[in-house]
């Protein structure tokens, strides 16, 4: 459930090429408009220089895991897990 993040991204190209794709489409992960409410659909970027940061697996970036700041919370589980994606929140 969720948005997905580029650790899925990574591990359905995986699967795909195992199945003989040789690419994959993917909506644009270009950056919001910095700022509360975010814009729902990725088709209105306010910058194609930066990333949106959503699609980070924190958890997979270099030290992260040993860093406390990063969300070990239920609610940031209870975020990546929900049917709705509330990127305000």
């Amino acid at each position: 459930m969720g948005i997905g993040d580029l650790g899925d991204l990574r591990s359905l190209g995986s699967w795909s090429r195992k199945q003989g794709a040789a690419m994959l489409l993917v909506n644009p992960l270009h950056a919001v408009r910095p700022g509360i409410p975010q814009e729902p659909s990725p088709y209105f970027p306010s910058s194609r220089l930066f990333r949106n940061p959503i699609y980070l697996r924190i958890q997979d970036l270099p030290g992260a895991r040993d860093d406390p700041r990063w969300p070990r919370s239920s609610a940031s589980r209870e975020l990546r897990d929900a049917s709705i994606i509330e990127r305000d929140r």
